[in-house]
C-alpha cells in the first residue's frame, strides 16, 4: 500500500502539473518567455501603482530615473539603434488588459524627450481608451478620418503639458472594422511618418477582435505584449500563431507588469 499510494501521490501531481500548464499559467521571466516563443524579450516592464494608464506619464515626470522609467528608455534605445529613424511601432498583445496603452503612453513620452517627433495613434477602436485618458477636444476624430470624412491632419492633438501628438476616436466603433484596409492603414502610417519621427500605434489584441491583423501588416515593426504571470500561454501561442498566418513576425516581445521585487523584474538567464 506504501508503493501504491506513493505511486498515485506522482501521478497526482504530474496530472495537476500538466493541467496548470494547459490551464494557461502565465510567465514568470524573460528566459522562460524566450524559450517558449523563441522571440527576444526587448525589455521587461515592472508593474507600477496607477489608476489608470494615463497615470505613466505622472509617474515618469514624478521619477524620470526609477526603475519602470529606464526599463522604457532602454526599449527606446534598443530599437532606435535597430530600426533607425522614420518608423512605425505597433504594440499588440493577446487580449485586453496586458499594459498596451500605457506602454505607449511611456514609449510616447520618452521618445519625445529624446528629441522624436511622435505622434500616438489609437487604432483599439473597440475600446477607445486614450481620447478619455487624455481628456481631448476638438473637432477631428480618428474614425472620420478612417471612413475617409476629414484629412489625417484634422485628427492630430496636442494634450496640454505634454510633448508629443496623439490621434484618437472618442467613440467605440466596432464597425469600423469593416472600414479599415491594409492598403487604407498604409497610406495613413505612410504620410505619418512624412511628419514624425516615430509612429506608436495602439492596435487592437489580436484574439479579441480582427482589426489588429490588418494593421500590423502596415507597420514597420511589431511589439508583442505579454504579462507578467497572467497571460495564457495558449493565448500568446495562439496570437503570435496567428501573426505568422499573415506572414508577420515580431521584433520582440515585452514582459509587462512583472513583480518588481521578483524573477519577474529581471531578465532571468539573460542578465
Amino acid at each position: 500500500w506504501g508503493l501504491f499510494g506513493a505511486a498515485l501521490g506522482l501521478s497526482l501531481a504530474l496530472g495537476a502539473a500538466l493541467a496548470a500548464e494547459l490551464s494557461g499559467r502565465g510567465f514568470s521571466g524573460a528566459a522562460a518567455l524566450a524559450a517558449a516563443t523563441g522571440l527576444p524579450v526587448l525589455s521587461v516592464l515592472p508593474r507600477v501603482r496607477i489608476a489608470r494608464p494615463r497615470g505613466v506619464l505622472r509617474l515618469l515626470h514624478s521619477a524620470p530615473y526609477a526603475l519602470y522609467a529606464d526599463r522604457v528608455r532602454q526599449l527606446r534605445t534598443t530599437l532606435s539603434l535597430t530600426q533607425g529613424g522614420g518608423q512605425s511601432i505597433l504594440l499588440l498583445s493577446s487580449l485586453p488588459g496586458e499594459g498596451k496603452t500605457t506602454a505607449a503612453l511611456a514609449l510616447a513620452h520618452l521618445y519625445a524627450r529624446a528629441g522624436a517627433r511622435v505622434v500616438l495613434v489609437d487604432l483599439d477602436t473597440r475600446r477607445a481608451t486614450l481620447q478619455s485618458e487624455l481628456e481631448l477636444s476638438g473637432a477631428g476624430d480618428l474614425a472620420d478620418v478612417i471612413l475617409g470624412a476629414v484629412p489625417p491632419e484634422a485628427a492630430v492633438h496636442r494634450p496640454h503639458g505634454l510633448e508629443f501628438d496623439v490621434m484618437a476616436t472618442g467613440r467605440e466603433y466596432a464597425l469600423l472594422a469593416d472600414s479599415v484596409s491594409t492598403a487604407g492603414m498604409q497610406m495613413l502610417i505612410a504620410g505619418l511618418k512624412a511628419r514624425y519621427d516615430v509612429v506608436l500605434i495602439d492596435a487592437p489584441p489580436v484574439l479579441a477582435v480582427p482589426d489588429g491583423l490588418t494593421i500590423a501588416t502596415a507597420a514597420d515593426t511589431l511589439l508583442y505584449l505579454v504579462r507578467w504571470q497572467a497571460s495564457p500561454r495558449r493565448q500568446v501561442a495562439q496570437g503570435l500563431s496567428a501573426l505568422q498566418n499573415v506572414g508577420l513576425r515580431p521584433a520582440g516581445l515585452i514582459l509587462t507588469m512583472a513583480d518588481p521585487g521578483g524573477e519577474g523584474a529581471g531578465y532571468g538567464g539573460y542578465g
